[in-house]
């Protein structure tokens, strides 16, 4: 739903070495470190690209300007600042200075906040909708064949990877 309204504006997304990321709309430097973190912490980068890779982050900010209400971009924003508040207050460091274990473990303990259900689910279609993301994890035809109703599946075709918390 939200893929089609944004998808012409990420195709200034893509992170080719002779490109330089398009400036941030919404997030300040230190909410968009924190993005990338929590969103790299969902989707990492394994064999397959991680969020950041793809440019989630971006999708993100360009969601909170042009999809968003202005009430409900607030409170995604106010959702992350009190996320990473609670955090420093019960660890004494920021999100951001945590191993990789410790910041599953600290997503998993807001699975139930509105702020995480935000995140995780801006971060899946973010990262499925990506050129990269397509590419790697699912079989992607960009023009599809005749259609096969009753087509066998192989047995070795991709699955989603993603979000494994």
């Amino acid at each position: 739903m939200i893929a089609p309204i944004i998808g012409n504006g990420l195709s200034g997304c893509s992170s080719g070495s002779d490109k330089t990321p398009p400036p941030l709309s919404v997030l300040s430097g230190k909410q968009n470190r924190l993005i990338m973190d929590i969103t790299d912490t969902l989707v990492p980068k394994t064999d397959t690209p991680g969020a950041t890779d793809v440019g989630v982050n971006l999708f993100i900010d360009l969601v909170l300007q042009d999809v968003m209400s202005e009430e409900d971009a607030n409170k995604f924003l106010k959702g992350l600042d009190d996320f990473e508040a609670k955090v420093v207050s019960e660890t004494g460091k920021s999100f951001s200075e945590h191993s990789p274990d410790e910041r599953e473990k600290l997503l998993r303990a807001s699975s139930d906040t509105s702020f995480y259900k935000s995140v995780r689910d801006l971060t899946r279609t973010g990262y499925n909708t990506s050129e990269q993301g397509i590419k790697t994890n699912y079989n992607y035809t960009p023009i599809p064949g005749k259609y096969e109703g009753c087509a066998e599946m192989i047995s070795d075709e991709r699955r989603a990877r993603g979000n494994h918390i």
